[in-house]
């Protein structure tokens, strides 16, 4: 699904799978995936304000920039952990 520099708000996904989702430079605000499946997210330069993506899962995702504005769970943080390491530079022992 290609969003990428769309301008999206009051948006609701639910119970779907999608190989890939691309946000990038996107402006979205109140955008809830519930339940979702998605293989790749690309969130690269978006803009994101109440984006609720804490009941879906993800196998990927580019552009970790992009996800200021989300919300996530303990799952997916821990998921996240080593992509948002790397990407600060962090060196984890």
């Amino acid at each position: 699904m290609n969003l990428s520099n769309a301008t999206l708000t009051d948006v609701l996904l639910s119970n779907c799978i999608i190989e890939e989702l691309d946000l990038g430079s996107a402006t979205v605000q109140r955008l809830e995936l519930q339940n979702c499946r998605i293989g790749t997210l690309e969130i690269g330069g978006a803009q994101l304000k109440d984006v609720d993506l804490h009941s879906s899962d993800s196998s990927a995702v580019h552009g970790l920039e992009g996800l200021r504005g989300a919300t996530i769970d303990d799952a997916q943080l821990s998921l996240l952990a080593p992509l948002l390491a790397a990407y600060l530079g962090l060196r984890v022992e």
